[in-house]
């Protein structure tokens, strides 16, 4: 059996059409030489109709002495066979089969589908425990929405909670930012849908007067890292999230599919996700360290390090530009921000080292003491003898802090004097600056300036969550070869960049279009395309809303969601409508990115992650290595991230997306329990798990392009259309003279009205033609054509043969 699967249809059939030119040849070689008139006739209207009279130049071909419109129609009659032929060959080509989705939607039910993986392998059932809430960082106190009594004494420095200190989260208050789901596609997600990924139990031991529930379990965060995605670069699906390591972010879904089907189906949903933006500018400072000499311990810690001005110092812009936060919805303006924490952050570390002078007249350096290329010691090796916190970096491997000027060493302003844990510093920092004056808002903080709100500012919508800090990138050699993966050379040069960040997070709605081939399983779905959600008129547009309880946010982390219209001006609450929300909060920096006091993953995840990607190289156990330094893929792709501030900033939004990955779930979808208490109504009486889609079916497609020769040749068949029309009704053409002309140039009736002049005639009707002189034999050979007429006893007949050229010869 011959195999073609590797040709389509239209290329069999252009191959058909191709093999139709070499018909004549088998023809030619059947015809005998000896045959009737008429049979002449036909094999003359076969033969030179083909294309073998053009390519061989025979005589029906020949242009001299040939009428000018004679040779115009043939060359015509020619195009428009070689345009029928390219047509023929060409159009076929454009045919393929294809499995396309169905022009209408049909509606099947939704079923959940776990996860396989070792994300959803490791992730445990729900709880039913619900949310819990604990407000109050020196003291106790009730959280908004709160339905039990505390008594505080006449100081306000002790509180009584004669029925306990109630951690539950009142449903009532919890639907308010749900609220807004009621008029929403069913598969929107809000706060109330965010759950801790992994999540602990805790119980007091009942004491007098009782205290968190009266004894009774609650839940809070926990964290283990069940899998990395980092490296996927693509969107991932895992148990109750979209994960995006592409471009960063996560998309809220509890998994379901449609029944299984032939080809697949697919369909459109509006998805919540939580997106990173990070931006970052250049310090234009390097830290620059040899290789120490062979043998090269792994991992290689790097002490004899100097900072090398590459601008960050004698370019700093002498004045110091404040940064002023009006609408931070409408402008977050993280470059601003990282900015701002850059030129603070280069300005005290040049005081430190006696760079400039000790205060900024009227917020501009009066002198810098520096050039291009200029190198300052950071840390020796003799540093390690001392007990104080020593400041060092990995070849192999970034590094971040949210601690700025970390590199000096700098202590705390109540260690400074204290000689058990404060080293000899490689400067006598003449002016006395501390990490202190990196950090508090007296002394032109980097951190909170570029944050924009502390724990002592009120949690509301317009304070964002936004964390800063430095990205140590990859070390490369200094000079020569660039790439970072060689074994490092002793005594080679290497030098880290340094770069300042800040990073928000951003809730939005976006339309997630999905694909399922229909075997069944989570593995089965994937995402085709994800884009933002338009809306035709503003007041389509989500309506945001954010706690406004008046509290700071170090004793309390504001609710957020999606909110009905009602509660717009409501007080305790503030709305906005847009495209999307800037998440509040504020970054106290811990080392994990989840919150282990309360079950209220909603308000801090984002937070929580912020905080350990900007921690990298102090967090706990358990943590997998951000860093790069035990995996060498991981270091490869952040050293390729690392040749420009703009690039590195996407550093930062993978290792945030993978940390949110692992740290919480979402719990809504179309087979989700959530549609039960949502108070959504179910149009028609249709089911909450039945979802519009559009099934994948197996057609015949076709490509527009290769249909350029048909649409041609449709053209010129209208026009010659047209012209016959024109010349049929001024009866200058007609069936009448067509049929005259076609007999008069008949080969046959040629031969016999020249053989038989005075019998034939080239007027005589076809009937009697046909009747009387087509059945007439005659031979043509290379010695001219003869005919022979046959008696009514074929063998004895006496034939008589005429050359052709003796019967038209004229007489003498």
């Amino acid at each position: 059996m011959v195999q073609v699967d590797y040709l389509s249809i239209g290329q069999v059939s252009a191959v058909i059409a191709a093999a139709i030119f070499a018909g004549m040849f088998p023809l030619q070689a059947l015809l005998p030489i000896r045959s009737t008139a008429v049979t002449w006739s036909v094999l003359n209207r076969a033969l030179h109709s083909s294309w073998w009279p053009t390519i061989l130049r025979s005589d029906s071909a020949a242009n001299p002495f040939v009428q000018t419109s004679v040779t115009a129609a043939v060359n015509f009659e020619l195009a428009i066979t070689i345009l029928v032929s390219v047509t023929a060959v060409v159009t076929p080509l454009g045919l393929y089969d294809a499995v396309v989705p169905t022009s209408t939607t049909a509606l099947e039910p939704f079923s959940y589908t776990p996860d396989l993986s070792p994300m959803g392998y490791g992730t445990p059932p729900r709880s039913n425990l619900g949310f819990s809430r604990i407000c109050g960082a020196d003291l106790f106190i009730l959280c908004p929405g709160a339905n039990f009594t505390a008594i505080f004494n006449q100081n306000q420095t002790q509180i009584y909670v004669p029925n306990g200190y109630n951690t539950s989260v009142p449903s009532t208050h919890m639907e308010v930012y749900n609220s807004g789901l009621r008029t929403m596609n069913k598969s929107v997600s809000s706060i109330a849908d965010i759950q801790w990924r992994t999540y602990s139990i805790e119980q007091e031991i009942p004491r007098p007067g009782g205290f968190f529930n009266n004894g009774s379990e609650y839940l809070v965060g926990d964290y283990r890292q069940l899998t990395s995605l980092i490296l996927d670069g693509t969107v991932t699906l895992v148990e109750g999230l979209l994960v995006n390591t592409a471009t960063g972010g996560v998309g809220f879904r509890n998994h379901s599919i449609p029944p299984t089907s032939h080809y697949g189906s697919t369909w459109t949903e509006d998805i919540l996700f939580v997106e990173p933006e990070t931006e970052c500018v250049d310090t234009n400072l390097t830290l620059d360290f040899p290789v120490p000499s062979v043998p090269i311990e792994r991992p290689f810690v790097a002490y004899d390090i100097v900072m090398t001005d590459h601008g960050g110092f004698v370019d700093l812009d002498p004045e110091y530009e404040w940064f002023h936060i009006n609408n931070t919805q409408e402008d977050a303006d993280l470059r601003g921000r990282a900015y701002k924490a850059a030129w603070l952050n280069n300005a005290l570390s040049m005081i430190y080292m006696n760079i400039t002078d000790s205060k900024l007249h009227k917020d501009r350096l009066k002198y810098v003491n520096s050039t291009i290329g200029k190198k300052y010691p950071i840390s020796t090796t003799s540093d390690m003898s001392f007990n104080g916190s020593i400041f060092s970096t990995t070849l192999g491997a970034i590094s971040t802090s949210s601690l700025y000027g970390r590199y000096l060493n700098v202590p705390p302003s109540e260690d400074y004097l204290n000689s058990s844990t404060y080293y000899s510093p490689v400067y006598p920092n003449p002016y006395g600056i501390t990490s202190d004056n990196f950090t508090t808002p007296e002394a032109h903080p980097s951190a909170i300036m570029c944050a924009g709100a502390g724990g002592k500012d009120i949690a509301n919508i317009s304070n964002l969550g936004v964390a800063c800090g430095l990205i140590y990138g990859t070390p490369r050699p200094s000079e020569g070869d660039p790439n970072p993966f060689r074994s490092p050379r002793a005594r080679e040069m290497y030098s880290q960049p340094i770069y300042s960040c800040a990073s928000a997070a951003k809730a939005s709605i976006k339309e997630v279009t999905f694909r399922y081939n229909g075997t069944g399983g989570l593995s089965g779905l994937a995402v085709v395309n994800i884009v933002d959600k338009q809306y035709s008129k503003h007041e389509d547009k989500p309506l945001w809303g954010v706690e406004d309880s008046g509290l700071m946010y170090r004793d309390v982390e504001p609710l957020w969601g999606l909110v009905d219209s009602e509660f717009e001006g409501r007080p305790n609450i503030s709305t906005l409508r847009k495209e999307s929300l800037y998440l509040p909060g504020w970054c106290d920096f811990t080392t994990v990115p989840y919150d282990s006091l309360q079950n209220l993953p909603g308000v801090s995840f984002h937070l929580d992650a912020l905080s350990a990607a900007y921690s990298l190289g102090a967090l706990s156990s358990g943590m997998m290595d951000y860093t790069g330094q035990t995996n060498s893929a991981m270091y490869r792709k952040w050293a390729e991230l690392s040749k420009s501030a703009q690039e590195a900033a996407q550093i930062i939004n993978l290792i945030w997306t993978d940390m949110v990955a692992n740290a919480i779930v979402g719990t809504r979808g179309w087979a989700s329990d959530a549609f039960d208490t949502s108070g959504m109504a179910e149009p028609n009486g249709m089911a909450s798990n039945v979802q519009p889609i559009y099934l994948y079916e197996r057609r015949v497609q076709y490509k527009i392009l290769y249909a350029i020769p048909a649409f041609i040749l449709l053209g010129v068949i209208l026009a010659t259309c047209i012209a016959t029309l024109v010349l049929l009704v001024t009866k200058r053409t007609g069936l009448t003279k067509m049929k005259t002309l076609l007999d008069r140039t008949s080969l046959g009736r040629n031969l016999t009205t020249l053989l038989y002049p005075d019998v034939c005639s080239q007027d005589t009707p076809r009937k009697v033609w046909m009747d009387r002189d087509a059945q007439k034999m005659i031979t043509i050979s290379s010695r001219g054509a003869e005919i022979a007429e046959i008696t009514a006893d074929e063998e004895d007949a006496s034939k008589l043969r005429v050359p052709i050229n003796s019967a038209l010869a004229e007489p003498d």
